[in-house]
């Protein structure tokens, strides 16, 4: 029995390279967040019973913990304790961080091509890679509530 290379599969990516203000500190984003953690994330929350809110609030934390830079995680959990940050909260700071991370477009491009570069099937503007992801946790609706909350107190900071 013979055996069939496929050759090199893998693209390397740049390290992320992005910081965010909380509370007059810059907080760096992990050098490798992204998706992969993101879908650990979500199989560890498909296992936990939608009325375990302890489970899915260490669940969301140790996934919050994989996407700021560990060099900064005490100034991030100092400022986050010393302005009375909750939940919703940390879920903003979470879902900001994998939306920026994306590695896909939903808009336009800055440049002056030609136009959009072909990057698949077109997702509605609004769509990001944390939305279908959270589509995909049926069952659990303790975690879809806690992403819209997170969704509107975004969009009311916005406006």
């Amino acid at each position: 029995m013979s055996t069939h290379d496929l050759g090199e599969l893998g693209s390397p990516r740049d390290p992320v390279d992005i910081t965010f203000s909380w509370f007059g500190e810059s907080i760096r984003v992990a050098p490798n967040a992204g998706d992969l953690a993101l879908i650990d994330f979500l199989e560890k929350a498909r296992g936990i019973d939608n009325t375990d809110n302890v489970s899915s609030m260490i669940e969301t934390r140790a996934f919050l913990r994989t996407q700021i830079d560990p060099r900064d995680w005490q100034t991030f959990t100092e400022a986050a304790t010393a302005n009375n940050q909750q939940f919703e909260d940390l879920l903003r700071v979470a879902r900001s961080i994998v939306e920026a991370c994306a590695r896909f477009p939903t808009g336009r491009p800055a440049d002056s091509s030609a136009g959009l570069p072909n990057t698949g099937p077109k997702l509605r503007d609004d769509s990001s890679s944390v939305e279908y992801a959270m589509a995909q946790l049926d069952g659990r609706p303790d975690l879809k509530m806690a992403i819209w909350q997170a969704q509107q107190a975004k969009l009311a900071d916005a406006a």
